[in-house]
C-alpha cells in the first residue's frame, strides 16, 4: 500500500495533540504521586534525626566513627544498615536491642544510618534495607538483608562465627 511521505496536516495534528495530551496526563499523575509524599512528610512520616542507635547502641556519622566501633573491634559486631523512615528497620530495632543484651561484651550492634552516611552506604553496595553485615576482626563475613525473625538471626549469626573460627585455629 502506498504512503505519502509525510502525513497530511490534519492527522499530523491530531497525533501531535494526542501525544500533549499523554504527556499532560504524565504529569499530572507525577505531580499526584509528589503531593501525596509532601503529605506524608508533613504528617510526621519523614526521615528525621535519630538520638540514637539500636536502642541507645551507637549510631555512625563519619568514615572514621565506623572504623572505631567495626574495624577495631576486638569482638564480633554486628552493623544494621538502616534508615529512619524504613518499617522494616524500625520493626528490627527491638529485636537487635534484645540480641545485644543477651550477648553483651561478646557481641556488639552498631546501626549506620544511610540517610546521614550516603557514602559509607555507597562504598558497601548497600541496595536493601536494612542490611546486616558480621564483622569479625575487621573483616566482613556475611550478610543478610530484610526483616529476619531473632531465632533465625541468632543462629545466622552462631553458625557464621563458629566457621570463622574454625578456619582460624589449625
Amino acid at each position: 500500500m502506498w504512503r505519502p511521505m509525510y502525513e497530511p496536516w490534519p492527522r499530523r495534528k491530531q497525533r501531535e495533540s494526542n501525544n500533549m495530551r499523554h504527556a499532560i496526563r504524565s504529569i499530572t499523575r507525577t505531580g499526584f504521586a509528589l503531593l501525596g509524599f509532601l503529605v506524608l512528610l508533613s504528617a510526621g512520616c519523614s526521615p528525621s534525626a535519630s538520638t540514637g542507635g539500636t536502642e541507645g547502641g551507637p549510631i555512625v556519622y563519619t568514615d572514621a566513627e565506623f572504623d572505631q566501633l567495626v574495624k577495631q573491634a576486638d569482638h564480633p559486631v554486628l552493623v544494621d544498615f538502616s534508615a529512619t523512615w524504613c518499617p522494616p528497620c524500625k520493626r528490627m530495632k527491638p529485636i537487635l536491642a534484645e540480641l545485644e543484651q543477651e550477648r553483651a561484651g561478646s557481641l556488639s550492634v552498631v546501626e549506620v544510618d544511610v540517610d546521614a552516611n550516603p557514602d559509607l552506604a555507597q562504598q558497601y553496595q548497600i541496595q536493601y534495607l536494612p542490611t546486616f553485615v558480621l564483622y569479625q576482626n575487621g573483616k566482613a563475613l556475611d550478610l543478610r538483608y530484610g526483616m529476619i525473625p531473632k531465632d533465625e538471626l541468632t543462629t545466622w549469626i552462631d553458625d557464621l562465627l563458629a566457621r570463622a573460627n574454625e578456619t582460624a585455629t589449625p
